[in-house]
């Protein structure tokens, strides 16, 4: 994702998390590590809340949302 980035490509990332794999902790820093170089992100609901820390009842929809950038 990185190398991506640096050569500015365009990114998306779709969190797809296997809960036998990893813990909730190593999920949800491992993902935080690759926002850095996410355009795009595609969760669900409960991936918000769990894993990003939205809060239950706050969320409307969530299909998409981009990672905005300074300076884009």
């Amino acid at each position: 994702m990185k190398k991506a980035k640096e050569l500015g490509v365009r990114t998306s990332f779709d969190f797809n998390c296997r809960a036998r794999l990893w813990s909730h902790k190593e999920t949800s820093d491992a993902i935080k590590a690759i926002f850095p170089f996410v355009d795009h992100c595609f969760c669900g609901e409960l991936d918000a809340i769990y894993l990003l820390g939205f809060e239950r009842g706050k969320i409307t929809s969530i299909k998409l949302f981009k990672i905005e950038r300074k300076g884009e």
